[in-house]
């Protein structure tokens, strides 16, 4: 069975090589990434890259069976613009349409994240990725006031999928809330919110993260009457596994996610998630990347053909990854 994580950012690195040269880095983290996905038998990887793109793009160069990244996170302006946001700041995009088509054309991309989008603001996007066959990848905002939290609140990714029936939308994270977004009480409320997007036929969603709402140790039971809902819901078919560890672990490439004071604060405010700001340092670890995989490969709450879309089929279809 092919084993596909659908959401890793760079990989959780302990040392700081501040005089290292960017090849020798971007090859030290290439490897790491390899050594703990071998590890545990993971066989490909998506990368989400948050530090800028380079080190995704010469992954996906160089190992192109087991590396493809996603774009991102695209973000609009009040003025209809957009921007890339990234580690150093967000760059600009003069033509929106001729950067969609750029990269659907690149070599190893297979989607782009949307950061915090309706359907008004990322119309020009959201047309060209539709033309393009490029999937877009969107984590819906809270409807909570915490600036820390996200998930839950699906107006405007319904609204997406509404009006471009023709474009593959994959909802990050099971769309719920989960660390460092403080947690719902109880942590799948507004799951019934997201099972009613299945109705439309081009939604997905990724199960990255399920482990982290557990209120239970490995193999984290507790689960279960909530994930039943949304495999009978979406069908294993537009289910992508993933797990995202690096969050977890609190760590992005060389550099630790950094805490409100920190030196260079305003560099991390600008180039990473709004959803990340201020949050809380990072718990213990709650669990291990093998746990995040095992729980669901050694279950037996999915049939083997589920396990077979769920963790490979999904994610080389809807992201046209032979």
């Amino acid at each position: 069975m092919l084993v596909i994580d659908a959401q890793l950012h760079e990989p959780p690195m302990s040392l700081e090589w501040a005089d290292a040269d960017q090849v020798t880095r971007f090859d030290l983290m290439t490897e790491v990434t390899l050594a703990y996905m071998r590890a545990i038998g993971v066989d490909r990887a998506v990368l989400h890259p948050i530090n800028g793109l380079e080190w995704g793009e010469y992954a996906a160069a160089r190992l192109p069976d087991h590396f493809s990244l996603v774009v991102g996170a695209l973000v609009a302006a009040a003025d209809g613009t957009m921007a890339l946001r990234g580690a150093a700041g967000s760059v600009p995009i003069p033509s929106i349409d001729d950067w969609v088509s750029e990269r659907s054309r690149t070599p190893g991309v297979v989607g782009i994240r949307l950061g915090r989008p309706t359907a008004e603001q990322f119309g020009p996007a959201l047309t060209a990725c539709a033309r393009e066959g490029l999937p877009v990848f969107i984590l819906p905002p809270s409807k909570s006031a915490d600036p820390r939290a996200f998930g839950g609140d699906f107006t405007d990714v319904s609204a997406i999928a509404r009006e471009y029936p023709d474009l593959t939308v994959v909802i990050d994270h099971l769309g719920l809330s989960q660390w460092p977004s403080p947690l719902d009480s109880p942590p799948f409320r507004a799951l019934p919110e997201m099972l009613e997007l299945a109705q439309y036929p081009n939604v997905a969603v990724k199960f990255a993260g399920a482990h982290s709402m557990s209120q239970q140790p490995y193999p984290f039971d507790d689960l279960w009457p909530h994930l039943r809902r949304i495999v009978d819901a979406y069908g294993a078919r537009r289910l992508m596994w993933g797990t995202d560890i690096s969050r977890f672990y609190g760590r992005i490439g060389f550099s630790k996610f950094p805490s409100s004071g920190d030196e260079g604060e305003s560099a991390y405010l600008e180039g990473i998630a709004p959803e990340l700001v201020n949050h809380e340092p990072a718990p213990d670890v709650p669990h291990t990347y093998a746990e995040a995989l095992f729980h669901l490969r050694e279950s037996d709450q999915l049939s083997t053909d589920d396990k077979e879309w769920l963790f490979g089929r999904t994610a080389q279809e809807l992201l046209r990854w032979p």
